[in-house]
């Protein structure tokens, strides 16, 4: 079968990222990496809760009073009718749940109630359980299939690989996502030979997150510094679903063996959703879908310098499932000021489904230093591991 043109230009980014050793490498992933590993886009968050909508395990928390989920799915229920009130039976037709939480953070912001009855503090616990409900959508409760942790365990394989051909120097991914296929994917890299999950808060200590955390596990709460000497780098630039925050100290708790985000919408309070320096209850980490953004916590500003600083130093970008929308304003800042700090030859990879936003990525790098496969993260790692790939 003759080799189709996606599989050479995948052929020749794997090449060039294996020949220049001298070169340092970071890898950016979107959405659409995240959807290889099983999760899904933004696109199908909205449809997702419509449907599950009236099941009785949706917004449902471990150790919390009987009822208390039926009254949330019954809120969320109102607050869908009143923000789509001529609701469509056809998903594909829906809005993202995006544009539905930019209306009420606006409302929010300026103090402007969208409906009668439903006043700004009712606002702020509906947007509340919209976080919730997405959070939910994302099933990150949900163990890895069998199939998954394979394609786990490759994407870890090809980013050892590159950090062994350039001898142990530094490889660091940055991320969109808030899932957590990202963490287990360079702790993976960090320790081929640990099962996924089963590794320890002494091995989870030497990937750097971009900042100071505390072990959720931990007995003395004793502050885990960055590795001066990581093995890679892990910045997740919203946030993550294994992360809670106390607005109090605003210490970051880290679980990378599983999803804490529920912890944070708990109603009763005790040692798993409190902080040590004052009982206060932990909060959700995460910078939501919204394009009224807030983004001033002091952990997320030092994880965007840390990614800022690792682009600027990185000679070769691999961008992978990342579409570039035009309203995400802040990681086009990120990428441009990123271009223009650095020094020396910049080559950037971007690792795409469909050639739908080449031109986007031609006008933001140009066409001399961009290689644009639109064959998706399983061509791509097919080409990396020498694989026939049927089509």
């Amino acid at each position: 079968m003759r080799e189709s043109s996606q599989r050479k230009r995948a052929n020749k980014a794997v090449d060039l990222l294996r020949k220049d050793r001298s070169e340092k490498v970071t890898f950016f992933t979107g959405a659409g990496a995240s959807f290889f590993f099983d999760y899904p886009l933004t696109k199908d968050l909205l449809p997702r809760i419509i449907e599950w909508k009236d099941d009785p395990d949706f917004l449902e928390l471990p150790e919390e009073e009987a009822g208390l989920s039926r009254r949330r799915r019954k809120t969320l229920q109102a607050v869908l009718n009143k923000l789509l009130p001529g609701r469509p039976k056809d998903s594909t037709t829906l809005p993202l749940v995006t544009t539905l939480l930019s209306v009420v953070d606006y409302a929010i912001a300026h103090r402007a109630p969208i409906w009668p009855g439903r006043t700004i503090k009712g606002l702020r616990a509906a947007r509340e359980i919209l976080d919730h409900a997405i959070f939910d959508a994302l099933e990150e409760y949900e163990p890895f299939r069998p199939a998954v942790r394979k394609k786990l365990s490759r994407f870890a394989t090809m980013l050892r690989d590159v950090q062994r051909e350039r001898k142990g120097r530094q490889v660091g991914l940055i991320t969109t996502n808030y899932d957590m296929s990202s963490d287990w994917t360079v702790l993976k890299a960090a320790f081929e030979k640990q099962n996924l999950g089963s590794w320890t808060t002494q091995q989870v200590a030497e990937i750097d997150f971009g900042t100071e955390w505390l072990d959720g596990h931990a007995t003395g709460w004793r502050p885990i510094k960055r590795p001066s000497r990581p093995h890679f780098h892990c910045y997740k630039l919203h946030g993550s679903t294994n992360w809670l925050r106390c607005p109090i100290c605003q210490q970051i708790f880290i679980n990378v063996h599983g999803g804490t985000w529920f912890q944070g919408f708990r109603t009763e309070r005790d040692n798993a959703n409190s902080c040590f320096c004052s009982e206060t209850k932990l909060d959700p980490q995460i910078v939501s879908p919204s394009f009224v953004r807030q983004m001033d916590d002091l952990n997320l500003l030092n994880i965007w310098s840390q990614a800022h600083t690792l682009l600027c130093h990185s000679n070769h970008w691999v961008i992978i499932g990342y579409s570039l929308p035009e309203e995400d304003v802040t990681i086009r800042s990120l990428l441009t000021r990123a271009i223009h700090c650095r020094e020396g030859n910049l080559r950037v990879t971007v690792v795409q489904n469909t050639e739908k936003e080449r031109a986007k990525y031609e006008a933001l790098f140009g066409k001399r230093r961009l290689q644009f496969i639109s064959g998706g993260l399983e061509m791509f790692l097919h080409s990396w591991f020498g694989e026939d790939n049927p089509e």
